[in-house]
């Protein structure tokens, strides 16, 4: 997708894709950390390669959830320029030059560091990230 401007069909494709074909899709868990390095790496192998791995049971468990909540005919996604009151909407908010908030979301591949339970009073938030075809998203699981 690039530099596309996203638009409500454009969303449900991209999520309808990686639903249909979560055996092809990339998937990771990080925290959120209040301090630096801000990503942390959560593992969730089991040193296993097999349909019953844990990191394949999150990943299929947050895409049936995305199938359910997010890819039904009433489900429309908007521009953050148009938010008013009591719409049932989600938001679309680009970054820009000047809008960057998400920056540090950034993935740099093997060099962020491994997440360490004794790290957890550091945790903000989960984050999980998904790669299917060309495009990537994060979902954003929860604020600590």
């Amino acid at each position: 997708m690039g530099d596309e401007i996203l638009t409500s069909e454009n969303i449900k494709e991209i999520l309808q894709k990686a639903v249909q074909n979560k055996n092809e899709c990339g998937f990771a868990a990080y925290i959120v950390a209040k301090t630096e390095p801000r990503l942390r790496k959560m593992i969730l192998d089991e040193g296993k390669i097999n349909s019953s791995n844990y990191k394949h049971m999150v990943r299929d468990a947050i895409l049936n959830v995305l199938s359910e909540k997010y890819l039904n005919d009433e489900v429309e996604f908007v521009s953050g320029e148009n938010i008013a009151d009591n719409q049932r909407k989600y938001y679309m908010i680009p970054q820009s030059e000047k809008y960057r908030p998400f920056d540090y979301l950034k993935l740099q591949g093997p060099d962020i560091p491994e997440f360490k339970f004794d790290q957890i009073d550091d945790a903000a938030g989960i984050i999980f990230w998904f790669r299917i075809e060309e495009n990537e998203f994060i979902i954003k699981a929860a604020e600590i």
